[in-house]
């Protein structure tokens, strides 16, 4: 009997594994993380292995393998007729096209998972309702497609949820950031500083210096193009040190060029040159 128990100890759980697999997650190690993620789906009699998979290979833009896993869940999710692990796979499904710029897909698996999620609800009263982070998700996909009045229906829909006690505040930050974007590209200058505005103050206080540093990047853009040089001057400045604070290197090289070219520009202006 105590040779069994002894056994029993030695076979790993669930749980542990995934532990395991998050460690070495955590230090690069993302081989080792993969095999121990294999590992623990081979022993587990439900899906939170595979579901922890998953989520691992959509933080390392590893889509065509998220495609996949996503897919073995909905199968399974469609067996036992689980309408709350249809709406995970189809979301990610979504998630995995949407980072391979394959838009019409990714706003396809989300409406999926929205039906999804409405008929868990029709099921259960107490299911939660959808999340903001889907009709922002929309939103983008609806954005790069250029359907800016759908665009703009999804942010205001994602706007007014995460405006609540429960919302989210970095997308709320996100989502006025993009509301701003739409206006601008409509040539609603005036509507678009106040929605850049709006996401920039979110930004700070969330001290999210990468999403600080793209509302001053868009700010200077607008100040630029409505004449108000000094400002577009002073925002691309601190774009250029809001990126440098958390060490984009790409991103600060980008702001200092617009920064530079903008300065030339005023150069080459001021001299008032006659030319033939």
């Amino acid at each position: 009997m105590l040779q069994s128990c002894e056994a029993r100890t030695l076979v790993p759980s669930v749980e542990r594994l995934l532990n395991l697999a998050e460690r070495y997650r955590s230090t690069g190690d993302l081989a080792e993380a993969t095999q121990v993620f294999f590992q623990a789906i081979s022993i587990d009699d439900g899906t939170s292995a595979r579901v922890a998979f998953l989520r691992f290979l959509l933080q390392q833009e590893r889509n065509a393998e998220a495609c996949h896993q996503a897919g073995l869940l909905l199968n399974h999710a469609r067996v036992g007729q689980d309408l709350a692990l249809q709406k995970l796979a189809y979301s990610s499904l979504a998630s995995a096209h949407r980072m391979r710029s394959e838009f019409d897909m990714a706003a396809r698996y989300e409406q999926l998972a929205i039906s999804a999620g409405q008929k868990a609800i029709s099921r259960n009263p107490t299911e939660p309702m959808e999340a903001p982070c889907f009709f922002s998700d929309m939103a983008t996909d609806a954005l790069q497609r250029g359907e800016l009045n759908l665009a703009e229906e999804l942010l205001r829909r994602s706007i007014a949820a995460n405006s609540t006690p429960d919302g989210s505040q970095t997308e709320l930050a996100d989502d006025w950031g993009n509301l701003g974007a739409i206006a601008a590209l409509r040539g609603e200058l005036r509507h678009a500083v106040a929605c850049f505005w709006n996401a920039l103050k979110l930004h700070r206080e969330l001290r999210d210096f990468h999403g600080e540093g793209c509302d001053l990047l868009n700010l200077a853009e607008v100040a630029w193009e409505t004449g108000h040089r000094r400002l577009a001057f002073r925002c691309y400045r601190r774009a250029v040190a809001a990126f440098e604070e958390i060490e984009e290197v790409n991103a600060a090289d980008r702001a200092r060029q617009m920064l530079h070219r903008a300065v030339k520009i005023a150069e080459v202006t001021s001299r008032d040159l006659l030319l033939n």
